[in-house]
Parts: C-alpha cells; sequence; structure tokens
C-alpha cells in the first residue's frame, strides 16, 4: 500500500486533511486486510485497498472525476478511460481517428496498453 500512497500523492499535490484506517484479521493474528481514507484539502478522497488474502492477484488504481473515470491496472500494464464528451464527434477527433485501442512503447512490448470506452 505504501507506494499506491506515494502514486495518490503525487497525482492530488495538495496537502493531507485527514487519514482514517481500519485493518481485519481473517487468517492470522495479524491485520490480513487493509483499508485507509485519505482526505485532502482540495475535496480530493483517496480510498486504498491491501489484502494479502485476496484470491485474485490485482494492482489497479481508478479515479472518478467530473466527466470521466480511468482505471490502472499496473499488473497488466492497461488503461482504460470512460469520458463523457460533448459529441461523439469530438470524441472521433479525441481518439485521434484510431479504433479505440493503442499501445506505446514502440518496439519491443512494455508499453502501456490503453483502450477508450464511452462516448455520449
Amino acid at each position: 500500500m505504501i507506494h499506491d500512497i506515494d502514486i495518490v500523492l503525487s497525482i492530488v499535490n495538495d496537502r493531507v486533511k485527514s487519514v482514517s484506517a481500519s485493518g481485519v484479521s481473517v487468517i492470522s493474528s495479524t491485520p490480513d486486510i487493509a483499508n485507509a481514507r485519505i482526505e485532502f484539502e482540495n475535496g480530493c478522497v483517496a480510498n486504498l485497498t491491501a489484502s494479502r488474502i485476496s484470491l485474485k492477484k490485482m494492482r489497479k488504481t481508478r479515479f472518478f472525476q467530473k466527466d470521466a473515470y480511468i482505471s490502472v491496472d499496473f499488473l497488466e500494464k492497461k488503461v482504460g478511460l470512460v469520458v463523457r464528451w460533448a459529441s461523439c464527434e469530438m470524441w472521433e477527433r479525441g481518439r485521434e481517428g484510431g479504433e479505440g485501442r493503442g499501445g506505446g512503447g514502440g518496439g519491443g512490448g512494455g508499453g502501456l496498453e490503453y483502450q477508450f470506452r464511452y462516448c455520449t
């Protein structure tokens, strides 16, 4: 979770107003699942969860903001983007003529794949 906190702090770039956290022991004598909520002065809220007993490996960060949802999957190296634009014509221009999918990195993989998903 420490890396997730670093990511949030670098993206939000504002002062922390408050932090609350909790953990629960499920199969061991120490917390197996932890949840932290960080509130920032500008109103942004980050909810972080870490589990060492999850049945599925997951390293995702999701951002919700006005007219957009962004999902970053660090394990799969993928980004999902859901955007509400004024028109689909603007959406097509925003995609720069592609299929709504792309990959970065040019050449031997390892780049970040992105996917656009929504238009109103």
